[in-house]
């Protein structure tokens, strides 16, 4: 694993970019987002240590997504490599890794069909600012609000 430390706002990896390794996140928060036509980003998912985000490129010729960080982070590159050796070693090792990717991608699923049912009942109630809480009751981004976006799958 090859550690590196990124600032905020910045693409960790990028939609239609050919994937040769994943990353973990090691400390701070990222997200996962697709552009839409005019240009704006589309939050799909917000990540935190520990998680795997990219974890569906090990099998993607390329990105169908991008990822950016919302605050500095540490991340741990995997070369894909080296996690295709360790899932012949390990095979119950992947079926851990691939039902995490199947709850997150469930989770996207009720997620959007609550968000835009919700949206289509009251469209004209604003959306909430969301605010992301670091470890240890803390703030993230030195104790201030750190507004993502509107709201999680909503245009920015």
């Amino acid at each position: 694993m090859q550690v590196g430390c990124l600032a905020a706002h910045q693409d960790v990896v990028r939609e239609r970019d050919p994937p040769s390794r994943c990353f973990t996140l090691l400390e701070g928060f990222c997200c996962s987002y697709k552009e839409t036509l005019d240009g704006k980003r589309q939050i799909m998912a917000v990540h935190v240590p520990g998680d795997l985000p990219d974890l569906q490129s090990l099998h993607l010729r390329v990105l169908d997504n991008s990822i950016a960080t919302v605050t500095p982070c540490r991340v741990g590159f995997i070369q894909h490599a080296a996690l295709r050796s360790l899932g012949r070693d390990r095979p119950r090792l992947v079926e851990a890794c691939w039902r995490s990717t199947l709850i997150d991608a469930a989770i996207v699923r009720e997620w959007m069909a609550q968000h835009r049912a919700a949206r289509c009942l009251c469209p004209s109630v604003p959306p909430p600012v969301r605010v992301v809480h670091a470890p240890g009751g803390g703030r993230a981004g030195a104790g201030r609000n750190l507004r993502l976006a509107d709201d999680p799958g909503r245009a920015w």
